[in-house]
């Protein structure tokens, strides 16, 4: 695409997939450099596979920076044009040319964008000093409170629910529509989408009082390509609370994935401002893998 001195930035190709998914993993071993949408855990042989899928599915934009025939710098987008939202990964430079190299790398990813991607957001590590500060200097603005990823291993062993949660039938589909617009009015999914989802790449799980009034849910993404799952929702109605309906979602959940799924590892994401869920999960046997702060860039108005 570009090259300035002896410094070629251009989009990647099939054959560069391998490469990138090494040198991302390596880079993000060390708190310091981890971006959370690049990598997290898992091989490189998954993290590689992740990436072709992406792009067979053409939902990441992919660039490189080279010096000669030698990688040294890379940062992609993962995008949903429907959810007009894209999700950095990266950069991925090496230190001595991360002052010059970063900067182009961002400018030039992002005209390579769908145009109906209107929001980006970076998820990095709070100990990524320099890149929290680089995305800061970019225009981006930093948003609280700080999330905790939790991970529930496959050999931590879980007690069973007191009452097992049920999959979402049609009959309180509407229950559970009514109750996650009101706990989540703002997020990344509707509940429509989730409904539209259930049975394939997620899991909706809802405890139910009389024929259709749905007390609580819980919402499982499957790993496309790993060996667990993610939680990504778990909602109690307010008149439902002090209950202990929520650990009964949690562990009917951990039981779904193991006993039906046939997977291990759970994993979660909690807030700071959320100390009451976060102390529930480490109780399950939940531990921190990491800790992460969100920023967010939003494109000018046309109108503007």
């Amino acid at each position: 695409m570009t090259q300035a001195d002896d410094i070629t930035i251009r989009l990647a190709e099939p054959s560069d997939l391998d490469a990138i998914a090494r040198w991302t993993v390596d880079r993000c071993r060390e708190p310091g450099r981890q971006c959370l949408h690049s990598w997290t855990s898992g091989s490189e042989e998954e993290a590689a596979a992740e990436l072709r899928t992406l792009v067979e599915q053409d939902e990441i934009v992919l660039l490189v920076a080279e010096r000669g025939d030698r990688l040294i710098g890379a940062l992609s987008a993962e995008h949903d044009v429907d959810l007009g939202r894209g999700w950095l990964r990266g950069p991925h430079v090496t230190d001595d040319d991360w002052p010059a190299v970063a900067p182009r790398l961002l400018a030039e990813l992002r005209p390579q964008l769908p145009e109906a991607v209107t929001l980006l957001f970076a998820y990095l590590e709070v100990r990524n000093e320099r890149g929290i500060s680089f995305y800061l200097d970019e225009g981006f603005g930093r948003r609280n409170p700080i999330a905790h990823e939790l991970v529930l291993p496959g050999d931590v062993a879980i007690e069973p629910p007191a009452t097992t949660a049920e999959s979402l039938s049609p009959a309180v589909e509407a229950g559970f529509l009514a109750l996650f617009a009101e706990l989540f009015p703002k997020t990344y999914f509707t509940g429509e989408r989730l409904v539209e989802l259930n049975g394939t790449s997620h899991r909706i799980l809802v405890e139910t009082e009389g024929e259709s009034e749905v007390l609580g849910f819980a919402v499982l993404a499957l790993d496309e390509l790993g060996s667990g799952g993610e939680l990504q929702f778990v909602g109690v109605a307010p008149r439902a609370r002090r209950r202990g309906l929520g650990r009964r979602l949690v562990t009917s959940t951990v039981q779904r994935l193991r006993e039906e799924e046939g997977r291990t590892t759970l994993s979660l994401n909690v807030t700071d401002d959320n100390a009451e869920a976060r102390a529930l999960y480490e109780q399950l046997g939940f531990r921190v893998q990491f800790s992460g702060t969100s920023l967010r860039w939003t494109a000018p108005s046309g109108d503007d």
